[in-house]
């Protein structure tokens, strides 16, 4: 715990973007299975998109609460407080997700409406890149705009974190959290 006399370190742009790099290394394999599995089981499409949204709400929501940040952030000395200085709770951590979480729910949703549509045959018969496409023609009409909305919200994170003191992204100052090295 960060006492308030103890002065706050905040950590930058390039400590965030390599620990969220970690996260992502950290979740290969399990991507990387979840591709296996869905070019063998069209089913397990359907099904993947809900499980990758249960593994974000434990690494963004469980982690962050118990560890103080996501795997990345814990393996880099970095911590999310609230900005006095004392851990976050669930409140603050589901906050600071809800975006993401949203988006990923129509992202989701998406997927799911789209691999529906695609006969199966169609479905085995080509190959990743092409499936991929294929699906982003079978998504729904509003599937583009969820897609600009996602862009600009991750940009924007990026951008406002970049000119503030505390470097504070967007799902923070929703929060009321930093991050910081932890003491």
């Amino acid at each position: 715990m960060n006492y308030p006399n103890q002065p706050m370190q905040y950590a930058g742009f390039r400590k965030r973007f390599s620990a969220q790099f970690i996260d992502f290394l950290c979740m290969l394999p399990i991507l990387g299975l979840a591709y296996w599995i869905e070019q063998q089981y069209k089913p397990f499409a359907l099904i993947e998109p809900v499980l990758t949204l249960l593994v974000g709400l434990w690494f963004n929501i469980y982690m962050v609460k118990k560890y103080g940040g996501t795997p990345g952030k814990v393996l880099l000395g970095l911590q999310i407080v609230r900005v006095d200085g004392r851990p976050v709770d669930y409140q603050q951590a589901v906050l600071r997700y809800s975006v993401s979480f949203v988006l990923g729910i129509a992202i989701a949703a998406a997927a799911v409406i789209a691999t529906m549509k695609m006969p199966d045959a169609d479905y085995y018969a080509l190959g990743f890149v092409e499936r991929s496409q294929k699906l982003d023609q079978l998504a729904p009409a509003w599937y583009g705009l969820v897609i600009i909305l996602s862009n600009i919200w991750t940009w924007g994170e990026s951008i406002i974190m970049l000119t503030n003191k505390r470097r504070r992204a967007p799902h923070d100052f929703m929060a009321g959290t930093v991050v910081i090295y932890a003491p």
